[in-house]
């Protein structure tokens, strides 16, 4: 799974989980993600991944009624702030201070689905860590969490079948580094029509991770079948259909190839 899909994916799952708890809003919350790579730092393809990673935030109040007319927007932004104050406490709290939480999961050898003790929480993009994954392995992540109570993973789970602890939902556990936090206001806007005050932030997370890219190798070859079918030795009325796997020129032709391969070899290249 896309490093950039896996923290967009944690990020909605733990504001939203958040969120509720807090009874909020999710929608208050919108998340965007880029990256970029940089360097080859191994013998198979390994690239240091960059992220900006960015939440805006958006907090509305209205100044309570009976507010003097002339404190009405005064107020209302001051609420409104303070709101939006609280949001970014909570966005970071969640992303930054959660560490996961460790989940007893149900895994088969070689199949993507597995089944955790509870769905509860859970969102795609959640990495896993723990049992019989390496940090040299492809991320583990959910994919889709499913009606029923079980989980698609983003690749079929390698160990032995069994019921594993991992660790779900940490964001932090994403990078290997994170080095900058940054938090910048946004535009403010005051709605006259209805006292009500609008205040906007954005925080932006920066760092990297380091990605593997295992060489894919297709199908080792089993051997070469030549034929060879020239275009001035050839037979200008014949049809030769099914001597050759190619499709001629069908009869009458003025040159070859006419399906009548004057050489034909089978090279064996198994060991």
């Amino acid at each position: 799974m896309l490093w950039r899909a896996m923290l967009r994916g944690t990020a909605s799952g733990l504001l939203a989980n958040a969120a509720a708890a807090a009874g909020l809003d999710a929608s208050w919350f919108v998340i965007t993600s880029r990256d970029w790579k940089r360097g080859n730092y191994g013998s198979a393809p390994q690239f240091r991944t960059h992220s900006e990673f960015k939440i805006e935030i958006t907090a509305q109040a209205a100044a309570p009624g009976g507010t003097p007319s002339d404190e009405v927007e005064s107020v209302a932004r001051i609420l409104a702030e303070a709101k939006l104050d609280d949001l970014c406490e909570l966005a970071e709290n969640a992303l930054l201070g959660g560490q996961g939480s460790d989940l007893a999961i149900a895994c088969t050898q070689n199949s993507a689905t597995a089944t955790p003790e509870s769905t509860t929480g859970l969102s795609p993009g959640m990495m896993l860590s723990g049992a019989n994954i390496s940090p040299r392995d492809p991320f583990l992540a959910i994919r889709t969490v499913n009606a029923g109570g079980t989980v698609t993973l983003s690749a079929p789970y390698s160990g032995a079948t069994g019921t594993y602890l991992f660790n779900v939902g940490s964001f932090v556990a994403l990078f290997e580094r994170i080095e900058s936090v940054d938090t910048y206001p946004r535009a403010r806007s005051f709605d006259a029509g209805h006292a009500t005050f609008t205040a906007r932030a954005t925080i932006r997370i920066n760092g990297f991770v380091y990605e593997i890219f295992e060489p894919a190798r297709g199908p080792s070859l089993g051997g070469i079948n030549l034929y060879l079918d020239s275009i001035n030795i050839f037979d200008p009325n014949g049809d030769f259909t099914g001597q050759e796997p190619f499709t001629v020129a069908p009869a009458p032709r003025m040159a070859g190839p006419d399906g009548r391969p004057e050489i034909v070899a089978d090279i064996d290249t198994t060991p």
